[in-house]
């Protein structure tokens, strides 16, 4: 039971190297959302009534015995006698008073004798626990190769009352020793907890790809860059945040950056942050797909002449980025510079020069549910050498197609972007604030009713 309902609460890491990595994106939980957790665990330890738990052994020297069929036939908890909590330093404590349950399993008992286990009896079990206490904390680390992990910090338990009742002549006299299984359920629980539950929720946590499909053939890495922190109010989970093109080696301290999101406030339930380094990741993929072609339209034969002054021409022209575009975010927005060389692809390449072309890039990003819209684009200009008069002249009609093209793939690009949440867990009331180095989004959380039920059907794979 209780490895299912604590991995009801790390569904954060569906939204991971011991060195701390640069921060391309991090996520801030507060604990305004810890009623949203507790709702889900509180919802999904109902759907362990009447679920059947896989069958376990307890190995001795001599005797074994063995649990099958083991369910919970009932179970109570009291919404507010329940608690999730930060703790500074320490992870989350989960706290349940008062809680209830019955159920029933079948057991089975080996003598082990000569080099055989012989099967002594085999007997059903009722059983029922009133008046139980469980607080646990549990730490959020990285490990080596990025990923969440959980460890047990602090198990305490106590249980008023544990009954059974063994449906055989001896019976009873089993059913008399029930101070025994109280002792041993408020001394064995939380070793049970830490042996079987912890492997079983690290081993679903190492389940989750780290890297997520974007646009095309672009993908997202989710990686832990650093260790996740935690205050009285708040979780902050750091990811790589890497953007790269699928097969592409990655070298991350190629990548410019000035600093990682730094969050200021707590208000809101949830905070997501993207730093230069996060976009211009996306610079560099873009900068190693090109060339890129574009096109300008049509124009009057005096202006066909003077691009022609340049070597350009209308139709089709092809652009190639010299270097990686350099992406700076201020309280104005994004920007970014992009250095290329243009040729016209209506001429042969032998006969037809290439142009060096520096371009500046500003737009505003905003957010709507889950998915980062583009808000606004102002007009790319584009400065064309040699700086004559023609070559400025052209430069109206080369901003035309490099507009529709830088246009055109931003919003492909931007709006595939998906804020790392579990599917069905929606982002709302999502407000945008710019800064020196970062953007930062805040909102709320909200589950859709698919959503509750992928959530649940996920962590009920533990």
């Amino acid at each position: 039971m209780t490895s299912r309902v604590l991995s009801a609460f790390f569904f954060i890491t569906l939204v991971s190297s011991i060195t701390a990595d640069t921060t391309g994106l991090k996520l801030r939980i507060t604990n305004r959302a810890l009623d949203v957790l507790k709702d889900l665990g509180l919802e999904y330890m109902q759907t362990l009534v009447n679920h059947r738990f896989a069958d376990f052994n307890f190995q001795g020297r001599i005797f074994k015995a063995t649990i099958k069929g083991f369910k919970f036939t009932y179970l109570s908890v009291n919404p507010a006698q329940t608690a999730v909590s930060f703790q500074p330093n320490s992870g989350l404590q989960f706290e349940i008073r008062n809680m209830g349950f019955s159920g029933e399993f079948v057991r089975s008992f080996y003598m082990h004798f000569l080099w055989r286990d012989r099967r002594l009896s085999t007997k059903s079990v009722t059983f029922s626990g009133r008046g139980v206490n469980i607080k646990i904390g549990v730490n959020l680390k990285r490990n080596p190769q990025g990923r969440l992990n959980v460890q047990i910090s602090t198990c305490e338990v106590k249980a008023d009352h544990i009954i059974t009742r063994h449906h055989s002549i001896l019976g009873r006299l089993w059913d008399l020793l029930k101070p025994l299984y109280r002792w041993l359920f408020n001394r064995k629980f939380c070793p049970a907890v830490q042996e079987y539950a912890v492997p079983k929720i690290n081993a679903m946590l190492e389940s989750i790809t780290m890297t997520k499909k974007l646009h095309e053939s672009y993908n997202l890495d989710y990686h832990l860059s650093s260790d996740i922190t935690e205050t009285p109010s708040c979780l902050d989970v750091p990811f790589r945040g890497v953007f790269f093109r699928q097969g592409e080696t990655v070298d991350l301290s190629s990548i410019k950056s000035r600093m990682d999101p730094v969050f200021s406030e707590s208000y809101r339930m949830a905070y997501v942050g993207f730093s230069e380094f996060f976009f211009n990741s996306i610079a560099m993929s873009l900068q190693k797909t090109g060339p890129f072609k574009l096109t300008i339209p049509k124009l009057s034969s005096l202006k066909e002449r003077a691009l022609a002054a340049v070597g350009l021409s209308t139709g089709r022209i092809k652009l190639k980025l010299a270097q990686s575009p350099t992406v700076r975010i201020s309280r104005n927005g994004v920007s970014a510079t992009v250095n290329a060389r243009v040729q016209s692809l209506a001429r042969p390449a032998n006969k037809n020069p290439t142009v060096p072309v520096a371009c500046q890039v500003d737009i505003k990003v905003d957010i709507k549910g889950n998915r980062l819209i583009l808000r606004s684009t102002k007009p790319v200009k584009c400065k064309l050498k040699p700086k004559t008069f023609k070559g400025r002249f052209m430069a109206l009609f080369v901003n035309i197609g490099i507009n529709r093209y830088i246009t055109g793939t931003l919003k492909r690009l931007i709006e595939g972007l998906l804020i790392p949440l579990p599917k069905g867990v929606r982002y709302t009331e999502g407000k945008i604030d710019y800064h020196d180095g970062f953007v930062v989004i805040g909102g709320s959380l909200n589950f859709t009713p698919a959503g509750r039920r992928t959530v649940l059907k996920r962590i009920g794979r533990v």
